[in-house]
C-alpha cells in the first residue's frame, strides 16, 4: 500500500498562489516592462540599488538559471555574438584589451589553459597571423634582434636544445635550398681538416680556415656583410699562397 502525503491547506495556498502569479505575469509582460521603465526613469538610483543586491543575494540561482539557458542554446547565442561582433567590432577590440590590461594574470592564466586545450586552432591562428602580417613581423624582430641580440641568441639557443628533432629537421631543409641555388666551382683545395668552403658569391667557393670563416657573421642576402668576409678570405688566400 502506497502512502501518499497530500499538501496541508497552507500549502495549497502558497502553490495557488505561485501558479497565479505565474500565469498572470505571462498574460501582462509587457505591463510589468513598461511599469518597470517609468520606475527606472522616476527614481534609477534606487532601482539600480534593489537590482544589485537581488542580485547578490541570489547569485547562486542566477549562475545556475544563465548555465540552463546557455546549454539550452548554444547556437542562438553563438549567432548572437557573432552578429554582434561583425557590427561592432571596433568596440570589442577595446573592450577587449581594456580587460586584459586589468586582468592581466589572469587572462595569461586562462589563455594557457585555452592553448593547451585547443593546439591545433592555436596553430592554424599564428599560420594566418604570420601571413596576413608577415612585413610586419619581419620588420618588429628585426627591431628586436638589433636592440637585444644576446636575448635573441639565448632564446634560440634554449629553442634548439628543448627541440632537437626539429632543430635536425630545419637545418636539412636549409642544407637542401642552399645546394639548390648555390653552385660549387672552388678556387682551391682543401688542404686542412680544420678548413671550410665559403662561397664567395652563388657559385665560387674558397677553402679558408674555420676560424677565420665565423670570424664574421655573413649571409649571401646581405651583401655588406659578404663584402667584409670576402675582403678577409681574399687578403688571407693571397698570403697564404704567396701571390704578392
Amino acid at each position: 500500500m502506497v502512502l501518499l502525503l497530500y499538501p496541508s491547506p497552507e500549502e495549497m495556498k502558497k502553490i495557488a498562489k505561485r501558479i497565479s502569479e505565474r500565469i498572470w505575469k505571462k498574460a501582462n509582460r509587457e505591463r510589468i516592462r513598461e511599469y518597470g521603465r517609468k520606475r527606472y526613469k522616476s527614481n534609477p538610483k534606487k532601482v539600480l540599488e534593489e537590482n544589485r543586491k537581488w542580485r547578490k543575494s541570489n547569485s547562486e540561482h542566477i549562475k545556475e538559471k544563465n548555465k540552463e539557458y546557455n546549454e539550452k542554446n548554444k547556437e542562438k547565442i553563438k549567432e548572437i555574438n557573432k552578429r554582434y561582433y561583425q557590427v561592432n567590432i571596433g568596440k570589442v577590440k577595446e573592450d577587449q584589451k581594456r580587460y586584459r590590461e586589468t586582468n592581466h594574470q589572469k587572462w595569461k592564466e586562462y589563455y594557457r589553459k585555452w592553448e593547451q586545450a585547443n593546439p591545433d586552432k592555436v596553430k592554424e591562428n599564428r599560420r594566418r597571423y604570420r601571413e596576413k602580417n608577415y612585413e610586419e613581423i619581419l620588420k618588429r624582430e628585426r627591431t628586436q634582434r638589433e636592440a637585444n641580440p644576446e636575448r635573441k641568441k639565448e632564446i634560440l639557443n634554449k629553442w634548439l636544445q628543448a627541440n632537437p628533432e626539429r632543430r635536425k629537421e630545419i637545418f636539412k631543409k636549409c642544407i637542401a635550398k642552399r645546394e639548390r641555388e648555390m653552385g660549387f666551382i672552388p678556387l682551391n683545395d682543401c688542404d686542412s681538416d680544420g678548413w671550410v668552403g665559403h662561397h664567395l658569391d652563388k657559385e665560387y667557393v674558397l677553402y679558408i680556415p674555420k676560424e677565420l670563416h665565423t670570424s664574421v657573421p655573413h649571409a649571401q642576402k646581405n651583401q655588406e656583410s659578404m663584402d667584409k668576409i670576402n675582403d678577409i678570405a681574399i687578403n688571407w688566400y693571397i698570403n697564404y699562397y704567396g701571390l704578392i
